[in-house]
C-alpha cells in the first residue's frame, strides 16, 4: 500500500493521506511498527483512531504527535480528524462540543472534510445513531463530504440530507471488500469536489462529484 501511494504521489500527485481508523488489530504496542511503515510514505499523513486501536488517548498522542481529536486546514481547506471509539473499542459518537467548536472555527474554509472511523448515521450496518453529530455535519454549509473507515465492506457512498458520506474499503485486516484499496478526493481550480475508488491492481470502483 505504501508502494502504490507512492505511486500516486509521483504520477497524478498526491498532497497527503488520511488513515481512517483501525490501524492495528486490539494491540496498541503494535502502533509503533505501524508508524514504522506509514513513514515510508513521500507525503505527510495523518491518522484517526478506530475501535481496534485499543490504547489509552496518552499514547496515541505520544506516538503520533497530536490527540485522539485534531484537525488541520490545507488552503482553503480544513480537515476534522475525531475518534469514535475508547481504549475499550466500544462505539461511540465523535465529541460534539470539540465538532462543534471546529466546524465553527472553519466557517470561513470553502470546504470541510470530517474523519470519523465509525459511521455518525447507522447507514451501514456497523454505523451508530449520533444525531447530534449527524446534524452538526448536516447543517454546516461548508461541509463538503465525511469519511468513514469502519465498513471494511463498504467502498461506496450514501447521502443523507445532501451530505456525502464516503467509506473506503480496507487495505489490511482478514475481512472486507475482496480487493484492498483506496479513496482519491480530487479539487480542482474553481472548488469543485471529486472522488473515486481505486483498486490499484485492477481499476477504479466507483466515481462521484460532490
Amino acid at each position: 500500500m505504501m508502494a502504490w501511494l507512492n505511486e500516486e504521489r509521483r504520477g497524478k500527485g498526491l498532497d497527503f493521506v488520511v488513515f481512517n481508523g483501525d490501524l492495528i488489530h486490539n494491540e496498541p504496542e503494535l502502533l509503533p511498527q505501524v508508524q514504522e511503515y506509514y513513514e515510508r510514505l513521500e507525503v505527510p499523513y495523518f491518522v484517526t483512531k478506530g475501535n481496534h486501536d485499543m490504547t489509552t488517548a496518552s499514547h496515541w498522542e505520544e506516538v503520533w504527535g497530536y490527540g485522539e481529536n485534531h484537525d488541520f486546514e490545507q488552503g482553503d481547506c480544513a480537515f476534522l480528524l475525531g475518534t469514535t471509539s475508547n481504549v475499550q473499542g466500544d462505539y461511540l459518537c465523535v465529541d460534539v462540543d470539540w465538532l462543534e467548536e471546529r466546524l465553527s472555527h472553519y466557517r470561513d474554509k470553502r470546504h470541510i472534510f470530517a474523519f470519523l472511523h465509525i459511521s455518525q448515521r447507522k447507514v451501514t450496518r456497523y454505523g451508530v445513531d449520533c444525531l447530534e453529530a449527524s446534524s452538526l455535519l448536516e447543517t454546516t454549509p461548508n461541509v463538503a463530504a465525511v469519511f468513514h473507515g469502519h465498513d471494511h465492506d463498504v467502498d461506496g457512498f450514501m447521502y443523507a440530507n445532501e451530505r456525502a458520506y464516503l467509506f473506503d474499503g480496507h487495505i489490511g485486516g482478514d475481512w472486507g471488500t475482496n480487493y484492498r484499496g483506496y479513496r482519491i478526493v480530487e479539487i480542482d481550480e474553481e472548488g469543485n469536489v471529486g472522488t473515486y475508488q481505486c483498486n490499484p491492481q485492477a481499476f477504479i470502483v466507483n466515481r462521484a462529484v460532490l
